[in-house]
């Protein structure tokens, strides 16, 4: 037997809220952002990006997290090119911003990015 279910919005039980996710885990911020520029192409959960100086620049999320130990996925590149990323979690990453870092494959040094993009995950506070 086939069910169809159609709705336009599923709320909690009080009828006020999101419903809960079970064993599951949505996405709490996640950014596209061009480091030359710097720019914010596309964004959730992130209020604005912080260039700290070249090939770095840090979200800010718009809400904390409820400890600086959250996943987070990062890419960094440009068209036709080799993607680097570097995360120093344990010295940049607090509740409320990370760094994402451009490194220069062929030479030494850092380097911006047309693109650079992170997903996060964790617990809000």
């Amino acid at each position: 037997m086939t069910s169809v279910l159609n709705v336009d919005t599923i709320a909690n039980k009080a009828g006020t809220g999101p419903v809960g996710l079970t064993k599951q885990q949505a996405a709490k911020v996640h950014i596209r952002a061009n480091l030359t520029t710097p720019a914010i192409t596309g964004s959730f959960g992130v209020s604005s990006l912080v260039d700290n100086y070249t090939g770095s620049g840090k979200p800010q999320f718009t809400n904390n997290f409820a400890a600086a130990d959250y996943t987070v996925v990062i890419s960094v590149g440009k068209s036709a090119d080799v993607l680097f990323a570097e995360l120093q979690a344990d010295v940049t990453a607090t509740t409320s911003e990370h760094r994402i870092m451009g490194r220069n494959g062929s030479e030494v040094g850092d380097a911006d990015w047309d693109i650079g993009t992170s997903v996060c995950m964790g617990d809000l506070a």
